[in-house]
């Protein structure tokens, strides 16, 4: 027969109350202990006053753009919240606090960290729509007086210089906009002078804009093409009177010369033989040639026609003019042949007036585009310069009326001068004490649970039940003997005493940190400004 396994008392809550409950007078002591320690650390621990001030920001600089989502004055309370702390150094240099004077600049330095370190910035009105920022600076030193003309000079430190910076950002605005507008009055004017040689030199319109200067140069092509056409009007005029005169000299070449006196008497009235007769006789040869075998390109024509035309120069002059006669319809035809050379020549000049005129308003009319380009694109530079004299402007008034707004209102100021504490807030003793006495029950509960799991015996008639399996048929009470009590009277009596003999020490070695701490060694020494924050 196999004895039977003994099972370990199960884990429940009921239970942990259970062993508390049993075990209350173990758990009250060390809580109270807990509450005295903490108690007499918050007694102890430095006590620091707190002075604070409200501070309200109206206006945003002028550099900060937000977008209709986003908190307008997040920049300049993240802005304040670094730069406030940052003044601590000229502000101990006014007030000639022993810190700003320490030689050594880098103990001067972690002086002012420290100080740095006691100041603290809150938004306390964050959100959208906000029309200005409040926020609360305080800060936290021993001695209340201090504290309140520390907090007053920074605060005003702080402000002066976010003046002297919004004054610095708009001169500098000031200036950039009168260089800007500068730059652009000497661009304007440069662009005006231009435009005024140009508008002299082509007769363009300063009043018109683009389109009327365009619709102006659309009438003066259309005039071109007309004058154009009168050209070419000329230049058929010219052909047809040179057609003309070709016609009439084929005319004239082909029309007889005749005489009025007849051969025989013409024969009769120069001797056979003599050289007015050859003359005779040759004349009529020639002319017969010319009339009948002598076209207008025969290669001989001119020739004959010198020849013929020197014959009758001689031979009238032989004869008196009422015996030789030249033929009426050949006299037509010349004066007609006259008028007609006539008329070219007047057309001839004429087409070569208008050539000329024509090229010269071609060659114009090219100057004229190319420089109608030019002029359009100075009259946009013109605009465009104009626009930004306007902006550059805009800004100086912008930046000037800031400048006023800044000498005559603030957009940051103090709500009220930081007061002197009546007493030291900080720390706050009833809350050291009650985290001593909740750390003193938390310690005392896990120490009594770990002590119950690692014994592992059975403590009540449950335990018994649930580890045998055999029903119980009875209880009896445990019996304290005389012995039993004097044990349980002796080790209460040496935990109250290890308990105040701890407690004593703990007193004495906060006491020693605070009056004396070159008294306890160098570990101790430095435990104790880790646990108390000395």
């Amino acid at each position: 027969m196999s004895e039977p396994t003994v099972e370990l008392p199960q884990l429940s809550l009921a239970r942990y109350f259970d062993l508390l409950k049993r075990r209350r007078w173990q758990v009250i002591p060390v809580s109270l202990l807990g509450l005295l320690i903490g108690g007499i650390v918050a007694f102890f621990v430095p006590r620091y006053y707190v002075a604070e001030v409200y501070v309200d920001y109206y206006r945003l600089p002028a550099e900060v753009q937000t977008r209709p989502t986003e908190d307008p004055f997040k920049f300049v309370v993240d802005n304040a919240t670094i730069l406030i702390p940052q003044s601590a150094g000229p502000t101990i240099k006014k007030l000639g606090w022993p810190e700003s004077a320490v030689p050594d600049a880098f103990e001067r330095r972690q002086g002012e960290r420290e100080i740095e370190e006691r100041i603290r910035v809150v938004d306390i009105n964050p959100g959208q729509g906000r029309g200005y920022a409040r926020l609360v600076v305080t800060y936290r030193d021993r001695d209340g007086v201090r504290a309140a003309a520390f907090l007053n000079t920074l605060v005003a430190t702080w402000m002066a210089q976010q003046v002297a910076d919004m004054r610095r950002g708009t001169e500098l605005q000031s200036e950039q906009a009168n260089q800007r507008a500068r730059a652009a009055l000497g661009e304007y004017t440069s662009i005006n002078r231009e435009l005024t040689h140009l508008s002299a030199q082509y007769g363009f319109e300063r009043m018109w804009d683009e389109a009327l200067q365009r619709e102006d140069m659309r009438i003066r092509e259309a005039s071109m093409k007309r004058q154009e056409e009168r050209l070419d009007a000329a230049h058929r005029e010219v052909a047809v009177l040179e057609q003309q005169i070709a016609n009439t000299q084929r005319k004239i070449d082909r029309t007889p010369r005749d005489f009025d006196s007849s051969a025989m008497a013409i024969e009769t009235r120069f001797p056979a033989g003599s050289q007015e007769a050859q003359w005779f006789l040759e004349l009529k040869a020639r002319k017969r040639s010319l009339e009948n075998s002598m076209g207008p390109a025969h290669p001989d024509l001119r020739t004959f026609r010198t020849r013929v035309a020197w014959l009758e120069k001689e031979l009238s002059a032989a004869f008196s003019s009422e015996e030789l006669t030249e033929n009426p319809k050949l006299k037509e035809a010349r004066t007609e042949l006259e008028g007609m050379q006539v008329a070219l020549a007047a057309a001839v000049a004429s087409r070569d007036r208008l050539l000329d005129e024509v090229a010269a308003a071609r060659e114009e009319q090219k100057r004229r585009a190319d420089a109608a380009e030019i002029y359009f694109a100075k009259q946009r530079g013109l605009q465009e310069a104009q626009d930004k004299r306007d902006d550059a402007r805009k800004q100086l008034e912008a930046a000037l009326d800031l400048q006023q707004q800044l000498d005559s209102k603030a957009p940051v100021k103090q709500v009220a001068e930081a007061f002197v504490p009546k007493k030291p807030t900080e720390p706050n003793i009833a809350l050291v004490a009650g985290l001593g006495c909740l750390l003193g029950l938390g310690a005392a509960i896990v120490l009594i649970l770990l002590l119950d799991v690692l014994r592992g015996t059975l403590k009540t008639v449950d335990d018994v039940e649930r580890a045998l399996s055999v029903p119980m048929l009875g209880a009896v009470s445990h019996l304290e003997t005389l012995e039993e009590r004097a044990k349980t009277v002796s080790r209460r009596r040496r935990s109250s005493l290890v308990a105040g003999a701890i407690l004593m020490s703990a007193v004495v070695l906060v006491t020693t940190y605070y009056v004396a701490p070159h008294r306890l060694p160098p570990f101790a020494l430095n435990l104790l400004s880790i646990v108390l924050g000395g």
